[in-house]
């Protein structure tokens, strides 16, 4: 199976950083064109594409996996949020809580709480995890390569990965449909 895991559309918060994004529906049409077998938009702080494209998706033969890209708080550098992203939950994880307090909030949902980014060097600057705290919280897995992100920061994030021994994650944190599946 191929797919998305890591894709953002126009009802990514907040709405003003992200008007040019396109509609849930463009970004899945989009998806089957490429051929995809499965795509997870997950848009910052909402999931609120999932109810409104899941039907349309399924009838294309494209599977949408619910998932949310979760802003928390307490990066080790200062006025940092990290991103984790939450696959497999029903119900909207809060933004703005600790990096544990997410982490445990995806599990009671029975969801996997994945690191977005963790070293953020290139464009995620402002979402920096870093090592000490990709090693002492309790995430599934670790986005290993982010298009966005240079190879230093994707070496650095497959390294804590093997470390870990959890899973690891490849999306193109797309913010247009031209740059999904990179």
């Amino acid at each position: 199976m191929i797919g998305e895991v890591h894709c953002h559309t126009n009802l990514s918060l907040p709405s003003w950083a992200h008007r040019n994004l396109v509609t849930p529906k463009e970004m899945v049409d989009h998806a089957i064109n490429l051929g995809l077998d499965f795509l997870a938009i997950t848009d910052h702080d909402n999931q609120d594409a999932f109810p409104k494209i899941n039907y349309y998706a399924r009838q294309n033969g494209l599977l949408l996996l619910p998932a949310i890209e979760v802003t928390a708080k307490n990066s080790p550098m200062p006025n940092k949020r990290p991103h984790i992203l939450a696959y497999g939950v029903p119900d909207k994880i809060h933004s703005r809580k600790s990096i544990a307090e997410t982490i445990e909030k995806i599990h009671e949902q029975g969801g996997i709480a994945v690191a977005a980014h963790p070293f953020g060097i290139k464009f995620s600057k402002a979402t920096y995890i870093g090592a000490e705290s990709l090693l002492k919280n309790d995430f599934d897995g670790i986005e290993v390569y982010n298009s966005y992100e240079d190879d230093k920061a994707n070496h650095q994030a497959y390294d804590i990965a093997q470390q870990k021994k959890c899973l690891m994650f490849a999306g193109s944190d797309a913010h247009s449909k031209d740059h999904v599946g990179l």
